[in-house]
């Protein structure tokens, strides 16, 4: 019945906890939107090099190569409610930092490039111990849905973060920008509160780092399902999403539609994921 198909929708809403969650990744995701536009717009403007956009890029990636797998093992040790709480502020500080960086006229690249190294290994933390929160407080036959449900709520953020992102730099500068970055950090920390589980912290088997890469690697060897999985993601984030390190170039030298412009196009490219997480989260106990 459509109650029913409307019910599969929202499961995951069923759980208190997850209500605070996905609005916490709301709040997250409009200042990552946000930063994602005036991150690009901001070292263009400095260097006027595409390359060193690329670059830049390429420094707020490398921790999730670097901690992805890590950063899971430590996600199995620790309570993960505080633990994401705690690196969510985190974001706010570094944010805080870059805020300081430009309104105090002192920005050179190096300072934005070494923050943004910063911010990335914050998030890779942070993403990996969002995906087993979700997991933990939906459960193994909910985690199809809710796990597609915050991501959801993660486009949306970057939709919104984009379009207000544009008009904020081009309004007030980068520095008024990052300082809405911040209270959307803080915002999305303070909602993090409001949740109770602590997450299924591994401290009834905690098992050494060393031991758990050694576990990930004898695990893929196994299921070459996974394996699969894993060299396909990773073909499409080096040649799927890399075109994003040119957006700032066409948008201000090609184009020439300014900070807004670039806003609406990041916007646009968000948007369509939106539409595949929602499909994902209608499948409910889709195997």
């Amino acid at each position: 019945t459509y109650l029913d198909r409307r019910a599969k929708w929202i499961d995951s809403f069923r759980h208190r906890d997850f209500g605070f969650l996905w609005t916490s990744v709301l709040f997250h995701s409009l200042g990552m939107g946000m930063e994602r536009v005036a991150l690009g717009w901001l070292v263009f403007d400095l260097t006027d090099s595409p390359f060193m956009v690329g670059l830049t890029f390429a420094a707020r990636q490398v921790p999730f190569f670097v901690f992805g797998i890590p950063s899971g093992a430590v996600a199995d040790r620790v309570n993960r409610r505080i633990f994401l709480t705690a690196f969510t502020l985190a974001s706010g500080v570094v944010a805080a930092l870059m805020a300081m960086v430009l309104l105090t006229d002192v920005t050179h690249v190096w300072h934005v490039i070494t923050l943004t190294l910063i911010a990335g290994t914050v998030w890779a933390f942070t993403q990996t111990t969002r995906h087993a929160y979700t997991y933990d407080i939906v459960g193994p036959k909910g985690a199809l849905n809710g796990i597609s449900l915050t991501a959801v709520s993660q486009r949306i953020g970057g939709v919104v973060g984009a379009l207000v992102a544009g008009v904020i730099i081009a309004t007030v500068g980068s520095g008024g920008q990052y300082l809405a970055v911040i209270t959307c950090y803080v915002g999305a920390a303070i909602m993090l509160l409001g949740t109770r589980y602590e997450g299924q912290a591994a401290v009834r088997d905690p098992v050494p780092l060393l031991q758990n890469l050694v576990g990930c690697i004898r695990l893929l060897k196994e299921n070459r399902t996974l394996l699969v999985l894993m060299v396909f993601s990773a073909n499409i984030e080096v040649f799927g999403f890399t075109h994003q390190g040119l957006l700032p170039v066409f948008a201000k030298d090609v184009l020439g539609v300014g900070a807004v412009g670039l806003g609406a196009i990041i916007a646009v490219g968000q948007s369509g994921g939106v539409t595949g997480q929602l499909i994902l989260a209608s499948l409910g106990t889709f195997k």
